[in-house]
C-alpha cells in the first residue's frame, strides 16, 4: 500500500528528528499525545504546546543537537500510521541513549490529531535522572 502524502510527509519529519517543525506545523488544534509507561515523562498530553514544554524540551536540554532517530517499519493504512523507530543520541555527559520506539499516528485532514508513543520508559528515566544528578 502506498503511503499518503500526509503520511510521509511526518515520516520525513520524524527521520530528520524535526520534531519541533512536527509539531506546530502538523498537530491539529485538539492534539493529544499519550507517552505510555511509567517514566517523568508518561502521560497524556493535550496539546501540542503540553507536549512540547513538559516533554519535548524537557528531554531536548539533555540531549547533543546531533540527535537522529531511524525508521525501521512504517504501516500506514487509512487515517492511522504506525512506525517504529530506533534513535542514535548522546546525553550532554556523553552517555549513549538509543532507545527504541513504536508510535501510533493517528490522521485527520492531513494533521495529526494524536500520537501514542511506546518505549524503554526505564532507559528515559535513567537519562533523565542521570542528567539531573549531575
Amino acid at each position: 500500500m502506498e503511503l499518503s502524502q500526509c503520511h510521509q510527509t511526518i515520516i520525513n519529519l520524524i527521520e530528520s528528528w524535526k520534531i519541533q517543525e512536527l509539531c506546530e506545523q502538523y498537530f491539529a488544534a485538539e492534539f493529544i499525545w499519550e507517552v505510555k509507561g511509567s517514566s517523568q515523562l508518561s502521560k497524556t498530553y493535550t496539546s501540542k504546546q503540553d507536549y512540547y514544554k513538559q516533554a519535548l524540551y524537557r528531554l531536548q536540554k539533555h540531549l547533543q543537537p546531533k540527535a537522529s532517530i531511524k525508521l525501521i517499519h512504517s504501516y500506514s493504512c487509512g487515517n492511522t500510521l504506525i512506525v517504529e523507530l530506533e534513535g542514535n543520541m548522546t546525553t550532554l555527559s556523553g552517555q549513549q541513549y538509543n532507545n527504541q520506539y513504536c508510535w501510533v499516528i493517528k490522521t485527520q485532514d492531513n494533521l495529526i490529531t494524536s500520537i501514542t508513543a511506546y518505549l524503554d520508559t526505564l532507559l528515559l528515566e535513567k537519562i533523565l535522572s542521570d542528567e539531573k544528578n549531575q
